[in-house]
């Protein structure tokens, strides 16, 4: 990030059309800059964090310090907790690939509880214990404006086109507004930013390692963030458990995966006389 200059601070004016207002905090890289740009509005707002139940202890290093330096300055701090492992025990692992024998509706009619695991998408699992959670408690204390980091670059801005939009960063969904103060920035200006500010940047967006904050340690899904070769150098434990709820996925999914395997090989066989 040496020589990547910074961009200009955005313009806040939206702020004053609004009284309730809440920051989504999820203690990544890129609502930690849009919490240090707000510094001068802290107590304009309402920071809004959900704890999974499964998180990093680098994620929770930089929550705690997200929570002392804007101790007594900000509006309120309000944390909503998730328990991820037990949604997954009622409703299946989360899983980039679901056989059908494996999803709720598989299990019903096929094997029941005697087939193999129960599997769900990996978004069915964001959707319960990040996403829903976060919204509708902002919805019931009344906010109508929420501030979110997401970035263009980011592959969640994809929803972003799912709502109205109102202007380039800010769109409306129901009676509530998100606007995106860093939409454009790139991940260069944000790691410049935070190292400017000196502000913590967490080991896994660091040397070889660095992708996405992972929102939950031994997640089964999201198979393309890379936490495998990260987790076995840095938490062994932690890896330890991820391994083996991933081993038993994979035991669910290869029989499906064979019979794709087997169906394109007739496809492409040689016909018979």
């Amino acid at each position: 990030t040496q020589g990547v200059e910074v961009p200009p601070a955005p313009d806040f004016s939206i702020l004053d059309k609004h009284e309730r207002i809440g920051l989504c905090f999820s203690g990544g890289k890129d609502s930690l800059v849009v919490l240090d740009l707000l510094r001068p509005h802290w107590h304009r707002l309402c920071i809004y964090r959900v704890d999974t139940s499964d998180l990093l202890p680098e994620t929770q290093e930089v929550v705690r310090h997200a929570e002392e330096m804007t101790a007594g300055k900000v509006g309120n701090w309000c944390e909503i907790t998730t328990n991820a492992r037990g949604w997954q025990e009622r409703f299946g692992m989360p899983s980039d690939l679901v056989p059908f024998d494996c999803s709720t509706l598989g299990r019903a009619l096929v094997n029941g509880a005697a087939g193999p695991i129960h599997l769900a998408p990996r978004m069915d699992c964001c959707g319960a214990n990040l996403a829903r959670p976060l919204i509708s408690r902002m919805a019931a204390d009344g906010v109508t404006l929420s501030i979110r980091g997401t970035r263009r670059e980011d592959p969640a801005w994809g929803w972003c086109a799912t709502m109205e939009a109102t202007g380039p960063d800010t769109f409306i969904d129901g009676a509530t507004h998100y606007w995106m103060p860093i939409a454009n920035w790139t991940t260069a200006e944000v790691f410049a930013y935070l190292q400017r500010e000196g502000l913590p940047i967490a080991r896994y967006y660091q040397g070889e390692y660095r992708h996405s904050g992972p929102e939950c340690a031994t997640c089964t899904g999201w198979w393309d963030e890379g936490r495998g070769k990260y987790l076995r150098k840095f938490h062994p434990h932690i890896a330890g458990e991820y391994h083996y709820r991933l081993s038993r996925v994979q035991s669910a999914i290869r029989p499906t995966l064979d019979q794709l395997h087997d169906e394109i090989a007739d496809l492409v066989a040689p016909q018979e006389a």
